[in-house]
C-alpha cells in the first residue's frame, strides 16, 4: 500500500476537534470564515451585517464537520496539514474529552456550543513583504478600506464574544503590531476582565520590541503562545525570504522574549522557519540558535504556493519535492540528529525525516 493510501487508511479512524471549536476569519476581498487553516470549504463570510452564531452552524460548517466524522477529511489540504503528518490526530476510540466523546459517539454536527478558538486573519497589514507570503507590502492603517474594517472588527469582536471565547489567535496573514487594528486591540485589552482567555501570538518579532512588550502589560498575564517567524540564521538570506525586515532586530527581540519566558510568561516561544532551497541548508543552526536560549522551541514548515508564484517559481523553491534538483541534499541535512530533539516540531515535513 503506498503512502497516500495508506493515510486515507488512518484517517478514517482518526478525529480532528478543530472545526468543532476553532473559526479562521480569513481577509478581504472574501472575508471567509473557515473552520480551519487547512480546510478549503468556507462555512460563511463575515461582514457588518453577518456575526459568528448565524456562521458556526451553517449548512457548510456542518457540512466540513461531517467529513471529520465519516473519516473522508474531504475538503482538508491533507498534504499540508501539520497536524496529520506530526500524528497529532488521535483515533476516535481513544478520545476522553465528554464533549468530543458525544460528538463522535453522537455523530454531532450541529454544535449547541459556540467557537472556543478565534484565530484573526482578517488584516493582512504587515511590515514585511516575504516572497511565500505576498508580492508587495501591505499596511492598511486609514481610509475607507480601514474603517470598513474597524466595523467589522468591532461588530464582531464583543465583550459577550471575548467572555465566551478560550482563545484568540493574532495572526496568520500578517503582523499583529504592524496591524492597526490589532495593535490597538492588543494595546488597550484589559486582560483582567477575561482572566479565562488565552492570546496566542504570530508575529514576524521585528516590531515585538522591549517597549512593545511593555505597552501590552495589561494582556501579559493572557498570553498562551508566542510564535516568531524568522525562516533563516544569515542576514543575506533573511533579506531574501524576509523581504523589508531586520534580521539583528528581530534575533534581539526574541532574545528579549526568551527572557520574559524565563520569567514566567508564555507556555511556549517558538521559533518559525518555511523551509525553501534559499534557505534548508540553514536548518541545523536555527536549531542550534533555539536550543542555546534553552526555553525557545522551533517549528518547521515546508514552502506552500499561496498564490504569489508561478508554478514554475513554486517548483523551484519546493526543496521537499522528490524531482527537485537539490532534493538529496535536502534529506541529507535533515539526518542531523538536532532534527529529533524534543523541542523541534518538525511540522507537514515530518515524514521526511
Amino acid at each position: 500500500m503506498d503512502q497516500d493510501k495508506k493515510l486515507k487508511e488512518e484517517l478514517k479512524q482518526k478525529f480532528c476537534k478543530v472545526p468543532f471549536e476553532f473559526v479562521d476569519l480569513s481577509h478581504p476581498p472574501r472575508n471567509d470564515v473557515l473552520p480551519c487553516c487547512w480546510v478549503v470549504k468556507p462555512i460563511g463570510f463575515i461582514s457588518e451585517t453577518t456575526n459568528l452564531d448565524q456562521i458556526w452552524n451553517s449548512p457548510e460548517a456542518v457540512e466540513v464537520r461531517k467529513s471529520i466524522l465519516d473519516g473522508s477529511y474531504k475538503y482538508c489540504r491533507v498534504d499540508d496539514c501539520p497536524h496529520i503528518h506530526n500524528g497529532q490526530l488521535p483515533d476516535k476510540k481513544d478520545v476522553k474529552d465528554p464533549y468530543h466523546r458525544a460528538i463522535i459517539d453522537n455523530n454531532i454536527t450541529v454544535l449547541p456550543e459556540g467557537p472556543k478558538v478565534l484565530h484573526f486573519n482578517n488584516d493582512p497589514s504587515c511590515n514585511l513583504s516575504c516572497p511565500s507570503c505576498r508580492k508587495e507590502k501591505s499596511l492598511i492603517v486609514n481610509g475607507e478600506e480601514f474603517e470598513k474594517r474597524k466595523r467589522i472588527w468591532a461588530h464582531s469582536i464583543t465583550p459577550e464574544v471575548l467572555a465566551e471565547t478560550r482563545e484568540l489567535s493574532i495572526t496568520g496573514s500578517g503582523d499583529p503590531f504592524a496591524s492597526k487594528i490589532y495593535r490597538d486591540f492588543l494595546t488597550t485589552l484589559d486582560g483582567s476582565k477575561y482572566p479565562n482567555l488565552k492570546i496566542n501570538l504570530f508575529t514576524n518579532g521585528v516590531l515585538f520590541t522591549e517597549k512593545m512588550w511593555k505597552s501590552i502589560e495589561k494582556i501579559h498575564h493572557n498570553i498562551q503562545d508566542v510564535k516568531v517567524s524568522l525562516d533563516s540564521m544569515k542576514k543575506e538570506t533573511y533579506d531574501i525570504v524576509r523581504r523589508g525586515g531586520d534580521f539583528h532586530a528581530a534575533l534581539e527581540n526574541v532574545r528579549h522574549l526568551s527572557v520574559q519566558k524565563s520569567n514566567g510568561y508564555f507556555r511556549d516561544l517558538v521559533i518559525c522557519f518555511v523551509v525553501q532551497r534559499h534557505n534548508y541548508k540553514e536548518m541545523p543552526a536555527f536549531v542550534d540558535f533555539a536550543l542555546g536560549l534553552k526555553n525557545v522551541k522551533v517549528h518547521f514548515q515546508r514552502i506552500i504556493n499561496w498564490g504569489t508564484f508561478t508554478e514554475a517559481e513554486f517548483k523551484s523553491h519546493a526543496v521537499y519535492h522528490t524531482d527537485h534538483p537539490e532534493h538529496k541534499d535536502f534529506i541529507e541535512v535533515l539526518k542531523n540528529p538536532l532534527f529529533r530533539n524534543p523541542a523541534v516540531d518538525m511540522g507537514n515535513l515530518t515524514k521526511y525525516l
